[in-house]
Order: C-alpha cells, then sequence, then structure tokens
C-alpha cells in the first residue's frame, strides 16, 4: 500500500510506538498519485506526494518495493496487524458501445503512447476529465469533453469545448 492511504496508515503507526512494515508492488511510492509528475497542473498534489513519500522515507518504516503480499511474506513477517490499502480502480462506462477500447483519464499520463490520431474523445465533464482534456490540450491537441458541464472559468482556453450532453453519446 505505497500509496497516499497506506503511506499515512504507516506514518500513523510509528507515531503511536510501533514497527510499520509498507509493502508496495510496484517500484515507486505514490500510487495513482504518480501521475502528478507528468502533469503540470498537478503541483500542489504533486507536491503532496513527495511530502508523504519523505517522510515515509525519513521515518523508522521498514520499505518492501516491488514486493507482492503473500502467504509466505506474512508467515515470514508475521505481523500483529495488517492494513490493507489495495488502492482504487476506475469505473468502465460498459453501456457505451466499444468501451473496451477507451482508457481512464489517469491511462494517459502513465502510457501517453496510448494517445493516438488526431482526436480525444473525454466522457465525463467533471473535474478529472475537464483536467485530462486540459493536459492533452496542452501537450497532443484539442479535445473535446462530453458530461456534465463544470462551472470552471475554461472559455478563454480554445482548446477546450465543454459540452452539457448528458448521456448523449451519438453526437460528438
Amino acid at each position: 500500500p505505497g500509496d497516499p492511504a497506506g503511506m499515512n496508515a504507516a506514518l500513523t503507526c510509528v507515531k503511536r510506538g510501533h514497527e510499520a512494515i509498507l509493502v508496495e508492488k510496484e517500484g515507486e511510492l505514490g500510487g495513482w498519485l504518480r501521475f502528478t509528475d507528468r502533469d503540470p497542473l498537478k503541483y500542489d498534489l504533486r507536491c503532496y506526494k513527495d511530502f508523504l513519500i519523505r517522510r515515509v522515507q525519513n521515518e523508522n518504516i521498514k520499505l518492501m518495493l516491488n514486493t507482492e503480499v503473500t502467504d509466505e511474506l506474512l508467515a515470514t513477517i508475521s505481523p500483529d496487524a495488517i492494513f490493507v490499502a489495495t488502492g482504487s480502480s476506475a469505473a468502465a462506462p460498459t453501456f457505451i458501445k466499444g468501451w473496451e477500447k477507451a482508457y481512464h483519464a489517469a491511462d494517459m499520463y502513465f502510457h501517453p503512447e496510448i494517445v493516438k490520431g488526431d482526436t480525444c474523445v473525454m466522457l465525463g465533464g467533471g473535474l478529472v476529465g475537464i483536467e485530462a482534456a486540459l493536459s492533452l490540450a496542452k501537450r497532443f491537441r484539442p479535445s473535446v469533453i462530453r458530461g456534465n458541464a463544470c462551472a470552471y472559468n475554461i472559455a478563454p482556453l480554445r482548446t477546450a469545448v465543454i459540452c452539457d450532453q448528458r448521456n448523449d453519446f451519438a453526437r460528438a
């Protein structure tokens, strides 16, 4: 659980006088917040992620990166308690034909090669959709945001179009 929840749990355990072992299957801490390393719009969130990582590294927390939690590992460590912070997963728009070809907005940060062609369509005009579209517009191409339009002042930007067409995915 090298995401913010897992790091905070480990920090709280150490603060309360317990030994903490943080096991993370990836090679680095941060969880989903690692995308902030690739998005200049997320400076404050990146600072928070980096702050948590520094705190974990500066405390007496045993860090096990690139490690999957298995029965054998648990038998070896023999912990008194286990905190499970498995992160989150994206919801899939299964009601849209061809949804299996879609990506979660965060995927464009971790795998920029998935952004192909001249047009990207963001389904969802919430904060994640708008910020992903703005990031795409800065890096690659104009973006269209579909879904509930949010009341953000992005009118001066020529690269983002906000459409308030709830559940109307047939028109582009």
